[in-house]
This record gives C-alpha cells, sequence and structure tokens, in this order.
C-alpha cells in the first residue's frame, strides 16, 4: 500500500518538542532518564503508525517512560498531532529506522518493546528486514534490560510463525502465546488495540500475539566452559523425556505407576519444535513425579487415531492408565505447570 505524502509533515515534526530530532538522536544511548527528567523504566514501540497504542498506553501507566519509533514522516504526523491535543509528559517519539534502535538505546536501557502489525516483507530475500527476525532479535537483545521483555501482535500468521522460528534460533524463551488473542481471556486483560487490530479484528481475523524474554545467560555470546554446560544440560533433559510408541505405550504410558504427560508432535509442526525447551524443562522439573515423553504422531498414527488427536501440540496426561487431562496448542511452562498440578492435585 503506497503512503500518501502530506506536504509540511517534515517541517512539522522537525519543529515539534516531542520528538527527539535526528542530530541529537546519536546522544540519546544511556541517556534516555536525563530526556524524560526521571528514572521511570523506558519501554518503546518500533513502528508505531499513527500512535494510538502507545498514546494509550502512556496515558495508563504514567509511571512508564514511552518511546515510540516510525520512520514516515506522514505517519507520525499522526501522533504529533495527537499529542498536541492531549499532551503526556511521559512520551517522546523518534522519527528514524528501526536498524538505528541499538545505536539510540544503551545496553540495558529499554525494559519492554512492543512490535504491532509490523510489515511482513513477504520476499525470502527481505527476511532481515522484518522485525522479529533475528537480525532485529540481536538489536533488542543489546538495548534490553536483564529481565526485559519482547511483546508482537500480528495478523499475518506466516509472519507470527516465522517469529516463532527466529526467537528458537536466537535463544529467547516464550512467556504468552495465542493465535486468536480476542478469545484469550487471560492475555486480553489489559490489552490495548492498535488501529491495525481494530480493522481486522472487525473483520473476524484472528490476531496473534506472543511474549518472550532471553533464556537466562544467554545474552553477550557463551563465557569458555558455557557450551559444554549446555550441551550437558541438553543431553540430560533428553534423557529424562520418554520416546513413545505403539509398541511401548501400553508398559510405558498405561502401565505407568506414577502419572504420564505424552505431547503428541509431528517434526513439521512449527508449535511443536516451539514447545521443545517447556516440556524438556516440566521433564526435568517433575523428575520422578510424572513421567513426561513424546510420541510422534506421523510415526504412530494408530495412537493419535486412538486419542482422537486432530490438532497438535497436543497433550494428555495419563493416570491410572486413563486420560485424566487433555489440552492443544503451544503454551508456556507456567501454563503447562498448572495444568499438570491440576491433575497431580
Amino acid at each position: 500500500m503506497r503512503l500518501r505524502n502530506i506536504t509540511g509533515a517534515r517541517e512539522v515534526i522537525s519543529e515539534s518538542p516531542y520528538v527527539v530530532q535526528e542530530e541529537m538522536q546519536p546522544r540519546c544511548a544511556g541517556n534516555w532518564k536525563n530526556i524524560f527528567g526521571n528514572r521511570q523504566p523506558v519501554h518503546i514501540e518500533i513502528g508505531m503508525g499513527k500512535g494510538k497504542f502507545i498514546h494509550t498506553m502512556a496515558k495508563e501507566h504514567p509511571d512508564i517512560n514511552y518511546v515510540g519509533i516510525e520512520k514516515y514522516s506522514s505517519v507520525l504526523l499522526r501522533a504529533v498531532r495527537k499529542m498536541e491535543q492531549e499532551y503526556l509528559p511521559n512520551l517522546k517519539f523518534l522519527r528514524m529506522e528501526a536498524e538505528n534502535v541499538a545505536v539510540v538505546f544503551g545496553p540495558g536501557e529499554v525494559e519492554r518493546i512492543y512490535l504491532n502489525f509490523s510489515d511482513p516483507w513477504p520476499k525470502d530475500r527481505h527476511a532481515k528486514r522484518r522485525l522479529p527476525s533475528r537480525d532485529f532479535l540481536a538489536r533488542y537483545d543489546r538495548i534490553l534490560s536483564g529481565d526485559g521483555s519482547l511483546e508482537f501482535k500480528t495478523d499475518n500468521r506466516e509472519l507470527f510463525d516465522f517469529g516463532l522460528e527466529e526467537l528458537k534460533a536466537a535463544g529467547w524463551e516464550l512467556e504468552a502465546l495465542t493465535y486468536d488473542l480476542h478469545s484469550d481471556e487471560k492475555l486480553m486483560q489489559g490489552n490495548v488495540m492498535t488501529e491495525y487490530e481494530e480493522k481486522f479484528s472487525s473483520m473476524g481475523k484472528p490476531i496473534c500475539k506472543f511474549g518472550a524474554r532471553r533464556i537466562s545467560g544467554a545474552r553477550g555470546g557463551a563465557a569458555p566452559g558455557d557450551f559444554e554446560g549446555k550441551q550437558c544440560g541438553a543431553e540430560k533433559r533428553e534423557k529424562m523425556e520418554h520416546k513413545f510408541t505403539t509398541d511401548n505405550f501400553e508398559t510405558e504410558v498405561l502401565n505407568s505407576p506414577i502419572p504420564v504427560l505424552v505431547d503428541f508432535y509431528a517434526d513439521w509442526c512449527n508449535p511443536c519444535r516451539m514447545m521443545g525447551p517447556v516440556v524438556a524443562k516440566i521433564a526435568e522439573e517433575y523428575e520422578g513425579k510424572v513421567k513426561v515423553g513424546k510420541c510422534n504422531i506421523d510415526e504412530n498414527m494408530e495412537l493419535a487415531g486412538r486419542y482422537r488427536v486432530s490438532s497438535i501440540p497436543a497433550f494428555i496426561i495419563f493416570k491410572a492408565g486413563k486420560p485424566a487431562a487433555d489440552f492443544v496448542g503451544a503454551m508456556t511452562a507456567a501454563d503447562l505447570k498448572q495444568k499438570v498440578d491440576q491433575v497431580l492435585g
């Protein structure tokens, strides 16, 4: 879609006190607390569009400083006009390319990053330009604080699945995940809609969302000996996880003296791969209390049919040889742990 150029937009932006001007941007890194005049945490939105989301967030959370980033002057102008009508002291704007985010913000200076309905850049040769790509994740890694987080919303399922794959490759951990945000009562709490979100949801299109953090210790590269330690940890988790097949299902699952969590998956399933570290974490945490294992539905179609597995990832908890609970879809480790605890009582 071609953006309509608004005459005079650049001039208005260059004179606006709400916009940190280009000549000042190289000196911003490490100085955002001075720019805002306080020590409140900093949240940023990259590709903020007309600014409805970030303006609402800043209004609802005056104890947080917000920075909206937009590269198009004609779009940023709308956000500036909104600020002229309703000034918020905890909100600033930047007109710049997203690639410069690690130049304008210093290491650990940002608490949260929002990506809302980003350009999908559908051509493969443009993959590095996608905001949830591993190239951008590396930039976010440099500016996020130790417990900083990333939130991504989109109506584009292909871009969303791409982002999930990039998270895994870059060493990030999912905290929240849904393929239909507006049907998720938990994740809808406190949700602020963007202009695009209002438009697409009114058309009946499901909105996807994930929240993620970097895996602890992954930042800044591995120290000597770290890789060996991670390998040993992975091997340990693999040993804790069982492989269930048609041949051993009765012995390993139905006749197990302890509850069994079965993860029905397929190698081609992106959400299944994303659940790998989550299932491994549950296997480690519940060792000796719950047997945890995987069942490949392509290799064990009879089992998938017997337990009516039609969507994956699918999970069934067996207790005393019978299904005690079942649930479908990717989820966080905390959510999966809660479901296991409910069965254990």
